[in-house]
């Protein structure tokens, strides 16, 4: 066994001495490498695509309207439709009618306007009749053939309109005509019927101006417009994951007493709240950006940043629209895409330094070397390189800084 080297009147082992040898080494190194000529880098414009994927909750402004128990209904207006105010939705029919006295009214009806066509109506000269008589004839037509065809559309409107013919003609033609003892018979046998069928009917008639829904998930006085101010990603994530109900349709129901029935909702206004999972925020309040809604068709919108609620490891958008609503009206959350394009000055990620706590890169000039500190205004995994704003940063196009 080596006992050592003798220096003196110590004895000095071995492995001091390879100490010693290692220990130069690395101060050769280092001093070599302080000596090493550094990398340049010139920097250059340039832009970077941001994408984030993300579930979206959906806010619309929406009011529920309910109506008392009722048995029976007839939908004047459809799914989706738009209704001004004042207009007629539906009529429902109180749990103890009978419906056997609606098809009577409807016999009798039928008898007054077929007996009015075959012994009133070829005698009279007014011109607004003729005219309604023969938009009556093409709309009967025209329901007809879609009927045949199984085009059923377009029936809902051609059935509003005529309706409204026919009480129009049935007016005109009570002021050009007396009614002989049959068709008097007849009038009052209608107005009997109608009086009882009143006390058994209520119509309901939009309270306001807006898209009409029939389906009612319960979530509407939750995920309103105030929702907004008080949303954070605790209750995002609480919404988000919630199993949201989109099959409750009051026309296959039988009504409890003041139950749901529709929903109006404005169109020229909603919103999404959506989580990225990204430290770092590249995007600023009222600013425009690109949502592509994956599960309708990668339909596109352009809406407006709101709200930016930073959580540290991710951070939430609140983005506005104002148009497209009737393909969301009746969904609460879906899978977008969000996309961005930023431009400004490209910096190699392998050249930027952290000098006490600030992010920046040594610009090298006449061999002198000048930390610059910066903002990222975009950044990527998927990238090696980030942006920089070229309008606040001292950096310029064409400077030459170290690559590390």
């Amino acid at each position: 066994m080596s006992k050592g080297i003798v220096i003196g009147r110590r004895r000095v082992k071995p492995r001091f001495v390879f100490f010693l040898l290692l220990i130069t080494m690395l101060f050769v190194y280092f001093i070599r490498s302080c000596n090493k000529p550094f990398i340049p880098y010139t920097v250059e414009a340039g832009s970077m695509d941001l994408e984030y994927y993300s579930d979206a909750i959906l806010v619309r402004k929406e009011e529920v309207y309910t109506v008392p128990e009722y048995g029976r209904v007839v939908y004047y207006a459809n799914e989706e439709e738009r209704v001004n105010k004042d207009d007629l939705v539906a009529t429902i029919f109180k749990a103890n009618y009978q419906e056997e006295m609606v098809y009577q009214l409807y016999n009798v009806q039928e008898k007054i306007i077929s007996y009015q066509q075959e012994n009133i109506l070829k005698n009279i000269t007014d011109q607004d009749i003729k005219n309604i008589q023969s938009r009556l004839d093409e709309l009967v037509y025209d329901i007809q053939s879609q009927v045949k065809n199984n085009v059923v559309t377009e029936l809902a409107p051609k059935e509003k309109e005529l309706r409204n013919l026919l009480e129009q003609r049935q007016k005109l033609i009570d002021k050009e005509t007396v009614p002989d003892g049959y068709l008097k018979k007849l009038y009052e046998e209608e107005e009997k019927l109608v009086n009882q069928l009143k006390e058994w009917k209520i119509d309901i008639i939009a309270p306001d101006s807006g898209l009409i829904s029939y389906h009612i998930d319960g979530l509407e006085t939750i995920l309103n417009f105030n929702a907004i101010d008080r949303i954070d990603i605790d209750k995002y994530r609480n919404l988000v994951s919630w199993k949201f109900s989109n099959d409750r349709d009051k026309k296959d129901e039988k009504a409890e007493v003041d139950s749901p029935f529709f929903r109006l909702i404005d169109p020229t206004r909603w919103y999404i709240i959506c989580e990225i999972n990204y430290p770092k925020v590249f995007f600023e309040e009222h600013e425009k950006i690109s949502v592509r809604f994956l599960d309708f068709e990668d339909k596109v919108l352009k809406g407006e940043i709101k709200k930016i609620l930073d959580g540290g490891d991710t951070f939430l958008l609140v983005i506005e629209f104002s148009d497209d609503i009737k393909d969301f009206i009746n969904i609460r959350n879906a899978n977008i895409k969000l996309s961005k394009t930023v431009e400004g000055l490209v910096i190699p990620k392998e050249a930027v330094v952290d000098k006490k706590g600030e992010k920046g890169v040594f610009k090298i000039k006449n061999e002198d070397k000048t930390f610059i500190g910066f903002d990222i205004i975009a950044e990527s995994d998927k990238e090696d390189y980030i942006i920089i704003d070229r309008k606040t940063s001292l950096l310029e196009e064409n400077d030459v800084i170290k690559l590390n």
